[in-house]
């Protein structure tokens, strides 16, 4: 059982964003934006710490620079659900001013991260 699906975006070992991926419809099972859940920051340092721990280990096994990292709460433990190599924000960007500007922000360090 799934009780709850992150997101972390990681750049060179930092996470950069973290944000729940929460269910509006109930009969959803998929947690995907695409499908009508909705992008929540996280910011409580309770579980950000946790996710991030999980995403910057992941990320060193597969020696990934720039990717994300979907992590699920089951109701023992947190886990890594998948690892994504194409860091897609479009429609977490979509969402509100302000999570587009958090998404330019992060694309335009990972530019500049490859040219450094």
């Amino acid at each position: 059982m799934i009780l709850d699906e992150y997101r972390v975006v990681v750049l060179d070992d930092v996470p950069r964003l973290f944000y729940e991926k929460k269910l509006v419809n109930q009969a959803e099972w998929r947690h995907n934006l695409k499908h009508g859940a909705l992008p929540l920051l996280v910011d409580s340092p309770e579980t950000t710490d946790d996710l991030a721990e999980i995403a910057i280990r992941a990320m060193r096994v597969i020696g990934g620079r720039f990717m994300s990292v979907d992590i699920i709460r089951t109701p023992s433990e947190l886990k890594i659900l998948e690892i994504n190599s194409g860091v897609m924000l479009d429609r977490f960007a979509a969402q509100s001013p302000g999570y587009r500007t958090k998404a330019v922000q992060i694309y335009r360090d990972a530019i500049t991260s490859c040219f450094s």
